[in-house]
């Protein structure tokens, strides 16, 4: 190849390769993506809860998350760090399921981790019927 002209056309030519395979690369990881919120979304409706593809719509709904994992990394400024979001609510539980995605490092030598987690908390009050068929009052602490 000591062409110029063909070695010009063999960079181009490896150039175009290189980004319709990063293309297609991409495209195959949105359908997953798009496959799973559906799957997610489809059983959400299946089991009785509420799915949010985008996450928390008002961040007061959004539990707070003290442990560990919260802590680690940090959370991407494009992605949403909450997405698929199921939640419930059934005899005094409030449920919610949900992937989560933060980033390590920084640079070419940034991670990404995507978990699904689950977050489990019981209502402040609930009411359930006492022996005498008066409804009782039960908190968080236990019944008073």
């Amino acid at each position: 190849m000591d062409n110029p002209t063909l070695r010009v056309a063999a960079v181009i030519l490896y150039m175009l390769v290189v980004l319709a395979v990063g293309r297609a690369l991409y495209l195959f990881l949105m359908r997953l993506k798009r496959k799973r919120t559906e799957a997610l979304r489809a059983k959400a409706l299946e089991l009785g809860f509420t799915f949010q593809p985008e996450g928390w719509t008002d961040s007061r709904d959004q539990p707070l998350l003290e442990t560990p994992l919260f802590g680690q990394g940090w959370r991407g400024q494009r992605d949403l760090p909450f997405t698929n979001l199921m939640t419930s609510s059934q005899n005094g539980l409030k449920i919610s399921i949900f992937d989560y995605t933060y980033f390590i490092g920084g640079g070419k030598d940034t991670r990404v981790y995507r978990q699904t987690v689950g977050h489990f908390r019981k209502t402040a009050f609930t009411s359930r019927t006492s022996n005498s068929g008066q409804p009782a009052l039960s908190t968080k602490y236990g019944t008073p």
